[in-house]
């Protein structure tokens, strides 16, 4: 047979093969019709974070319906089904839903799994949804604390009770770690010296007030500990203080956390063996003299964003922030992952819909045997 036949042969054979998908195809495509109208439908107003995630969601409710039938009875069992089955796939909770909801045989779920394996769907679902929901969380902090209805919010008084559970916030290393503290001798010390070098009321002497606070002048300053144990064994003990919504950060209170680091590194009952102690400055606004002697201090530490000082005797590290640039800097790292994300997608997606079909249905399995 010469190079033309069998290029003819295969080309006659991919469209045998595509004709076949596409009578097939017809009950799906007048199914996502149907289902894309449904009043239960997921993603009528908001569409998920990634193609991949909604081509799943559709091919899943596809198998359910083929064997429940939920649309075509006009099942209410629609209102929660539908909404679990987007929070297991936005969880990665993929190789579950067909294995104990669709109840596939082992043969198909051993390929499916193959085909997971492959594409790391499962993972860019999961992760793309975590950095929506970070991004959704960035616009609520800034809305929280630079909004115009900011001064009307009575969780601006619950910021540190927000913002612990949020950790990623201060470092990628903090991702998916809990609030956690377990050291009370170590927690009464640190809460003492914060009340006694951090914690007092801004004055006009010192320029540090912020105007436009309004309703908001009963808040106090907050602030929270965590700790952690980083890769190489150290222990790191992280101390946030927040200012209030009147405090700006100037002069007085760049002399504070220089105080109050200095304090930790001479108090005797405070450990330095395999102990990183770091504490972040946090407020609405700097003033102009502290953003001075903060970017002179930055340019010292040019990979280590918001790096004010370092101490020596003990490991300490001393951040001074904005939250404009915290929420700036974490939007720009989000932004890229979710700009790489997309390119990701494309291809799991591209991958996803190649073999899908191929992992369901024995009969198709059986067709395209005999066309080989």
């Amino acid at each position: 047979m010469g190079e033309e036949e069998i290029k003819n042969l295969k080309n006659q054979i991919k469209d045998t093969i595509n004709t076949f998908f596409k009578t097939r195809n017809k009950r799906f495509e007048k199914f996502v019709a149907t289902l894309e109208n449904d009043k239960y439908y997921p993603y009528k107003e908001k569409k998920p974070t990634t193609d991949s995630h909604e081509i799943v969601f559709k091919k899943i409710a596809y198998l359910i319906e083929d064997k429940h039938k939920i649309l075509e009875k006009d099942d209410s069992i629609r209102t929660f089904i539908f909404p679990l089955l987007d929070k297991a796939i936005s969880d990665g909770n993929i190789e579950y839903i067909f294995s104990k909801i669709l109840d596939l045989s082992d043969e198909n779920l051993t390929k499916f799994h193959g085909l997971l394996q492959k594409t790391d769907l499962e993972n860019v679902i999961h992760f793309a949804s975590q950095v929506s929901d970070k991004l959704e969380f960035l616009n609520f902090l800034n809305e929280l604390i630079y909004g115009a209805i900011a001064k009307h919010l009575k969780e601006r008084s619950q910021l540190h009770k927000i913002v612990e559970n949020e950790l990623w916030l201060f470092g990628e290393n903090y991702n998916g770690t809990p609030h956690l503290w377990s050291d009370k001798k170590i927690g009464a010390i640190l809460e003492k010296l914060t009340t006694e070098y951090l914690h007092y009321e801004p004055t006009l002497k010192d320029e540090n007030t912020i105007e436009e606070t309004e309703g908001l002048n009963n808040i106090t300053d907050l602030f929270f500990m965590n700790e952690k144990i980083n890769d190489n064994g150290e222990r790191e003990i992280m101390v946030v203080e927040l200012k209030s919504p009147k405090c700006a950060i100037g002069k007085k209170e760049l002399n504070q956390i220089d105080s109050y680091a200095f304090t930790i590194e001479e108090y005797p009952s405070l450990p330095s063996e395999k102990v990183k102690y770091k504490l972040c400055l946090v407020s609405s606004r700097l003033t102009k003299f502290a953003k001075s002697q903060v970017k002179s201090r930055r340019e010292s530490y040019p990979n280590h964003p918001f790096l004010f000082d370092r101490k020596t005797e003990k490991n300490i590290e001393v951040y001074v922030m904005e939250w404009s640039e915290i929420i700036e800097l974490n939007k720009r790292k989000l932004t890229y992952l979710s700009n790489q994300l997309e390119i990701k997608d494309k291809s799991v997606k591209d991958k996803f819909e190649q073999e899908y079909a191929t992992l369901i249905d024995q009969k198709i399995n059986t067709q395209l045997r005999l066309i080989k």
